[in-house]
């Protein structure tokens, strides 16, 4: 049976919910399971009532049917979960030189990156003795923030100490 009707005119002119009581008077359907387009219509007032992320799925009717006056328009709406992922981390290096005092190095591991004295003093001999050392594991707006502390730091002082950032 054709129906005189598209989801796209059920979706614009009325509220769904009127609409969907017309249509089910008008043709005489006692449950909506009988009709194709008011289940569709009714899927998509649930899913337009929370306010998600929305996706396009056909209507419950086939897609290859025959029938005229069935277009792409008349098609549902179903609720797509957000896709939500970790922002990537970026690691904070430092990057050993022969001209910056070890007892500063260890300063600002405790003052910028809020270490103990005695990792502070592990990451320095690690900086000292392999020529680069970690600092620590943060998001890119972190770890760009540190990363111009150090560096601001050690300018104030007049020591070359290198600082950098890369992704993880």
């Amino acid at each position: 049976m054709i129906y005189p009707f598209y989801l796209k005119d059920i979706f614009n002119y009325r509220p769904f919910h009127r609409k969907i009581h017309e249509l089910r008077s008008e043709t005489h359907l006692e449950n909506a399971t009988s009709c194709p387009y008011i289940m569709a219509a009714e899927a998509h007032l649930n899913t337009a009532k929370s306010g998600r992320q929305k996706t396009r799925i056909e209507t419950m009717t086939d897609r290859n049917s025959s029938q005229p006056g069935i277009d792409d328009h008349d098609l549902a709406v179903k609720e797509a979960d957000p896709k939500l992922k970790r922002p990537p981390l970026y690691r904070v290096i430092l990057i050993n030189d022969d001209y910056t005092p070890m007892e500063f190095v260890v300063e600002v591991l405790e003052s910028i990156f809020g270490m103990g004295r005695s990792q502070a003093t592990r990451v320095m001999l690690e900086v000292h003795t392999k020529g680069k050392g970690i600092c620590g594991t943060f998001s890119y707006e972190i770890a760009e923030t540190k990363v111009a502390q150090v560096s601001s730091i050690a300018q104030q002082q007049q020591h070359p100490l290198l600082c950098t950032m890369e992704e993880h």
